[in-house]
């Protein structure tokens, strides 16, 4: 093996790793990079090289010239069932990575306890930092920004899209002050159910009532001190989504 190309190949192949796989082990090569290198059509810069040497296990001197060992004694340990699950390792992306570090610390705290329950799944999640008013409303920002954040997989209600953090008393003791709610997106929602709603570019956390014998749409709060609004055909009023 003469060429820096050739030594990177003979070792992927007996990983029995493809250029993509090596593309997934790095920081920023890509598999059309790990081809040309291959095929001795560039000189990759000195980083590069270091990124695919600890990829493969291999000695990084041995990688670029051939000169001494090549250090893969670490692989021929693994079973081929525990290469296939580095392999896969290397495909998941970032949100991938951590919810799998998420479920290991999970089982090796069960192991060091001896037993126990699996730390429970979690889900990623976004959160709307635009506090949504339950109290006397507050504007629409629509350069409001969201997070996304991690939860467990229980919290989560069954069909939920997304999440919003509530500002004001108006609806405890149902919901409370700076608790996220769980948003279902639909453009309406029954009558007596909790919902997220823009009223003339407010958007509200109230509970929508038709009183039929009145012949009027109300959004109502919770909290007693707070009077119903009346929604007019005058207003500007759409629906966010139910809140689970």
């Amino acid at each position: 093996m003469d060429t820096m190309g050739e030594r990177l190949k003979y070792v992927r192949k007996k990983l029995k790793m493809t250029q993509v796989d090596v593309a997934h082990g790095t920081d920023g090569v890509t598999s059309a990079t790990v081809n040309r290198i291959e095929k001795n059509l560039v000189e990759p810069h000195a980083h590069v090289v270091l990124k695919i040497s600890r990829c493969l296990g291999v000695n990084l001197q041995w990688l670029l010239t051939g000169e001494g060992p090549m250090e893969v004694a670490r692989f021929p340990k693994y079973t081929q069932e525990e290469i296939q699950l580095l392999q896969r390792l290397y495909r998941l992306d970032e949100e991938g990575k951590g919810l799998l570090l998420n479920l290991l610390q999970g089982l090796e705290g069960m192991a060091a306890d001896g037993g126990g329950e699996v730390a429970p799944r979690q889900v990623r999640m976004r959160v709307y930092d635009v506090r949504v008013s339950a109290g006397l409303g507050f504007y629409l920002d629509n350069e409001s920004t969201y997070e996304m954040l991690h939860f467990n997989e229980d919290e989560v209600p069954d069909h939920a899209d997304f999440a919003m953090r509530i500002s004001g008393e108006s609806m405890a003791p149902t919901i409370g002050d700076n608790d996220i709610v769980w948003i279902k997106s639909m453009p309406v929602v029954e009558n007596r159910q909790i919902g997220i709603f823009i009223l003339n570019n407010e958007l509200l956390c109230k509970e929508f009532r038709i009183d039929y014998r009145e012949n009027k749409i109300q959004l109502i709060s919770h909290n007693p001190a707070y009077k119903p609004l009346d929604i007019t055909e005058d207003d500007a009023f759409g629906t966010v989504g139910k809140v689970l």
